[in-house]
């Protein structure tokens, strides 16, 4: 699995969030019962919690925005198990900027994703590239672009119905299928890109790929790196198949398949304000049925600021799930006769196995009183992590 959530302190489960409206950070520390906590401060910068225990062992943990440096807390452990709040440093003007990226409004602003088209064009003024993920060939470099674009919504289209008041006459040049029509016909230009939350949209002939019927495949391996966009005609190449590599480096950098469920989910809340998702692995007419490869999800907060082992993970989805076939089921069926509404959104395979895995792997280093809740499984799946 991707390396999201990094080491963790030994024999410690430790879980950390800013809540920005209380402006301060909550805390849970589950030790070993051979683990006799006897001071808890923060150090000088303000950015980091010191245990020490009652040999003098100092453990250090993250937190997610500084609080106030040298703050000393009283340790009353329970049952191996420390909660606590602190106050955070009315002086970090991160504290504001994470208050106002919690905004609904703000959820649709696609700058702040990995490898965005803003990303993209700071990577091109330094002459990167994107080379195949298999054997490493340069696919794109960078200074060979000439214009690089976001993508509209994933969802544009349905939000036509929040666009107008009233619904233009369907014989209209500006009706919703005129419209809809229009923007499902555009291309890229000569050596330009379109970036989308997971994709790139590219002429692949201007690049070193090859098309071979649907597919889009890398010239040098024949790696299959994209597919044919039969609605439009163009070719989406997606960004878990590539690396990024820094100009004048060998160092190379990949982006997570679980963000294809991240940006979708986020897009579905923002202009459906649904909260309930069953999501499942995306199947050709071909494949078999499968009931197994799918969850039951609820998003229950976004833009969150958390610390889970010991790595920060930023703008994180808080996701409540289940995984059961006959708890999903039973969801289903009372969804029908309740006032509970829920979407379906469907996952290339590797990147449904990616977000699955995240969601467990978070789950399981929580804290006991962190990772459930009322017959929930709770896991976050963040958008950035350092």
């Amino acid at each position: 699995m991707s390396s999201v959530l990094g080491p963790s302190p030994p024999s410690i489960q430790y879980f950390s969030e800013f809540l920005p409206r209380l402006k301060t950070i909550s805390v849970c520390i589950k030790y070993p019962e051979n683990v006799l906590p006897k001071a808890l401060h923060t150090n000088e910068q303000g950015d980091m919690i010191i245990l020490v225990d009652n040999d003098g062992k100092q453990l250090q943990l993250k937190i997610p925005v500084r609080s106030i440096p040298n703050f000393n807390v009283s340790v009353t452990g329970e049952n191996g198990m420390l909660s606590f709040k602190l106050p955070s440093d009315p002086k970090d003007t991160q504290v504001e900027s994470i208050e106002r990226f919690r905004d609904i409004d703000t959820l649709t602003d696609k700058d702040s994703l990995p490898w965005s088209a803003k990303e993209m064009a700071s990577f091109k003024a330094h002459d990167d590239s994107f080379v195949c993920l298999k054997c490493h060939r340069t696919l794109i470099p960078l200074k060979s672009v000439r214009r690089i674009d976001p993508m509209p919504s994933e969802f544009w289209s349905e939000m036509m119905e929040f666009w107008h008041c009233h619904k233009p006459a369907t014989d209209s040049t500006n009706s919703y299928n005129s419209i809809n029509d229009r923007f499902n016909k555009f291309h890229p230009g000569d050596y330009n890109l379109i970036v989308g939350s997971h994709y790139i949209v590219l002429n692949p002939a201007q690049f070193a790929m090859t098309t071979i019927g649907e597919s889009c495949n890398c010239a040098g391996c024949n790696f299959q790196l994209g597919i044919k966009d039969t609605s439009t005609g163009n070719y989406k190449v997606y960004m878990w198949n590539l690396g990024h590599r820094v100009a004048g480096s060998s160092v190379i950098s990949t982006f997570h398949p679980y963000l294809q469920a991240f940006s979708l989910l986020i897009d579905s809340i923002s202009a459906t304000a649904i909260r309930f998702y069953v999501v499942k692995v995306k199947q050709s007419k071909d494949d078999a049925c499968s009931r197994s490869s799918r969850l039951l999800v609820w998003c229950f907060s976004f833009g969150l600021e958390v610390v889970i082992g010991n790595l920060l993970l930023h703008n994180s989805l808080k996701v409540m799930f289940k995984n059961s076939d006959t708890e999903i089921d039973e969801f289903v069926r009372q969804s029908k006769s309740s006032s509970v509404q829920y979407d379906t959104i469907e996952l290339d395979k590797i990147c449904y196995d990616d977000f699955a895995s995240e969601l467990l792997e978070t789950h399981q280093l929580l804290p006991d009183q962190q990772n459930s809740f009322n017959g929930w499984d709770i896991g976050y799946i963040p958008e950035r992590n350092s």
